[in-house]
């Protein structure tokens, strides 16, 4: 009997997406699962018969998708910098996650000032737009006056 096949891939847009085929008791399993920065999420299961598989001239890998901690820990600790770091979600209306004091904040071309941000709370942005890159502030179109101006929800 055949192992366990994966196939992982990153989309134009979206979120890094996995599609296993695995064997079970009665035959066979395909499932789906979408990656949202920490872990895969299960997105369909369905029982299937006698798959096959032709991946001519491809090198065997098995990539181990970003985790959005690490990528949080790369941006900590550089807004006191001349370069800051910050997470950027590929988006129509880019959207970029900076990290003052280790404390999450966000901003994007809709906001007014800047808007604090919880890890589970990027998990939306993550299946809207994929994982973030770690990007110097200065290629994105915002400044650094604009992820400090102003106190969010009017404080």
């Amino acid at each position: 009997m055949m192992s366990e096949i994966c196939l992982q891939w990153s989309p134009e847009h979206g979120p890094r997406r996995k599609l296993t085929i695995t064997p079970t008791d009665s035959g066979w399993a395909k499932i789906a699962a979408v990656w949202d920065g920490s872990q895969w999420h299960e997105t369909s299961y369905d029982l299937i018969q006698a798959p096959t598989i032709s991946a001519p001239d491809h090198a065997d890998e098995n990539p181990t998708p970003r985790i959005l901690e690490t990528l949080i820990e790369q941006i900590n600790h550089t807004w006191d910098s001349d370069t800051p770091q910050v997470l950027a979600f590929d988006s129509p209306n880019p959207i970029v996650i900076a990290a003052r004091d280790e404390i999450l904040r966000s901003y994007s071309a809709r906001s007014t000032c800047w808007q604090p941000i919880e890890k589970p709370a990027l998990e939306p942005l993550i299946r809207d737009h994929g994982l973030p890159s770690v990007t110097p502030l200065a290629e994105t179109p915002y400044s650094r006056s604009q992820l400090e101006r102003g106190e969010p929800n009017g404080r």
